[in-house]
């Protein structure tokens, strides 16, 4: 992927201010987290990051990034 360094810190500077929605662990531990961002260099784009923090885990670990899809996805 061209400029895939230039995501990912756009990702990790958008989740500073992000709103973002935690789950409850689930039956397995795992908690789920969803946030709203915008991310690009000249051309915004607003998107949807999904983090988990596994169980027994200290850090949240980034499982997927996919466009915005409208309504559905705010929160």
């Amino acid at each position: 992927m061209k400029n895939q360094a230039r995501m990912q810190s756009d990702i990790r500077d958008a989740m500073k201010t992000a709103k973002v929605r935690i789950s409850e662990p689930n039956k397995y531990g795992t908690i789920h987290i969803q946030a709203n961002i915008e991310i690009g260099i000249s051309k915004k784009k607003k998107v949807v990051a999904g983090w988990i923090i596994p169980k027994g885990k200290k850090y949240p670990e980034l499982s997927t990034v996919r466009p915005h899809r409208g309504k559905r996805d705010d929160f």
